[in-house]
């Protein structure tokens, strides 16, 4: 499929793209109006699905090329592929929200403080 990293995103979205990014010397943009929030969650409430999420979803990596084939292999087993943004060489991770760009920091929870 090309996928080569995920991990789950219950301690936060950002938290864990941190941990995919770790040691990596590359950065990420995630953009919030792709998110697939919950029923009842206003677009102006992102920041829940981002920062302090207890989702029990999968969040991973891939390159452009592969998602089709990504998408194809998860649809066999009844999953959807969510494109939310894209690992840049650019350090950090950055939200993007319509034309607004900002860095969030320190989002997340750790277990082990």
């Amino acid at each position: 499929t090309g996928i080569r990293v995920g991990g789950d995103i219950s301690d936060g979205l950002h938290r864990e793209v941190e941990r995919l990014l770790d040691g990596t010397r590359l950065g990420a943009t995630i953009d919030v109006e792709r998110l697939p929030l919950a029923q009842g969650l206003s677009r102006k409430e992102w920041a829940l699905a981002v920062k302090d999420s207890e989702d029990f979803e999968l969040v991973c990596a891939a390159p452009a090329a592969r998602v089709a084939a990504a998408r194809r292999v998860l649809e066999r087993i009844k999953l959807p592929l969510t494109v939310v943004g894209e690992i840049d060489a650019r350090p950090g991770i950055r939200l993007r929200n319509g034309s607004r760009m900002e860095r969030l920091q320190g989002a997340g929870y750790e277990h082990f403080r």
